[in-house]
């Protein structure tokens, strides 16, 4: 089997193109312009390979190659294109170029698998929009329902239902995509390593494969106060809410190291009454 190193790094190079803050890391959140840019040039190199493309309610793109037997479960490959703020070029991407590539060559050397084989792309896995991670594949599972993305919000009071609608999509019809069971026989992800701290790189390992992964709880917490500038009374005590989010980071980070968890801060704001 042959793999293209070439097409691949064309791809990433590709895809690196559709970036909101050039210069400045790469930012493209779904459902944005750039997100639309880089889904258009996916369903190119998906047409070209003569695949079947389907794009569920919130974006989530199917790309499949028909197996020899066609009531059989496929494999899924990929990962999701969106990124965080000032992110960086590989995470998620890299996953969905080698899926793609490994198809490619499926096609041209004109290999006939048993099983289909799916290239995924998730909508919406980093949470930018509405501080909720992987929502794209939490409603292919059927984990969210339209109630849900009702509820989702982004910074300017927008709904994650409301924003598909606007980006093309029918959210409305989400519950009848949803991921049956048996649908899938397995799915593969290749995966930069950047979030799990150069482990791979430090013991010289030029390839790892994940045995457990860690499970994420995210919470919102909220803290009232009032504001004191340049407080005239340096022995009244202390209500802005600034002293009671550092504690929290302090009560957190104290946390991180017991038991081996991790924790991060991932979104904080001020909203003056």
């Amino acid at each position: 089997m042959s793999i293209g190193k070439e097409r691949i790094k064309r791809d990433i190079e590709a895809l690196s193109t559709f970036n909101t803050t050039p210069g400045q890391g790469y930012t493209r959140f779904s459902y944005s312009e750039a997100d639309r840019g880089a889904r258009a040039y996916l369903m190119g190199q998906f047409d070209a390979l003569g695949l079947s493309v389907s794009v569920d309610g919130v974006g989530n793109i199917r790309a499949r190659l028909a197996g020899a037997n066609r009531g059989a479960p496929a494999v899924m490959t990929g990962s999701h294109i969106d990124t965080v703020r000032h992110g960086g070029k590989y995470d998620g991407v890299v996953g969905l170029v080698c899926g793609l590539e490994v198809v490619r060559s499926f096609v041209e050397e004109g290999r006939k698998l048993i099983h289909p084989v799916e290239i995924v792309v998730f909508a919406e896995e980093e949470g930018s929009n509405f501080m909720v991670t992987m929502a794209g594949s939490k409603a292919m599972t059927g984990s969210f329902s339209v109630h849900d993305l009702k509820r989702l919000v982004n910074d300017e009071g927008v709904s994650m239902y409301e924003t598909v609608r606007r980006f093309g999509l029918n959210p409305d019809r989400l519950a009848a995509e949803v991921i049956r069971a048996g649908e899938l026989k397995a799915m593969i992800e290749v995966h930069i390593e950047q979030e799990q701290g150069a482990v791979l790189d430090e013991e010289k390992v030029s390839l790892g494969i994940v045995e457990a992964i860690a499970g994420i709880r995210t919470f919102s917490i909220e803290v009232e106060g009032g504001i004191q500038p340049c407080r005239r009374n340096p022995h009244a005590p202390a209500e802005e809410p600034h002293d009671g989010r550092c504690e929290d980071h302090r009560r957190a980070g104290r946390y991180r190291h017991k038991g081996g968890n991790l924790n991060n801060g991932g979104h904080d704001g001020e909203n003056p009454l």
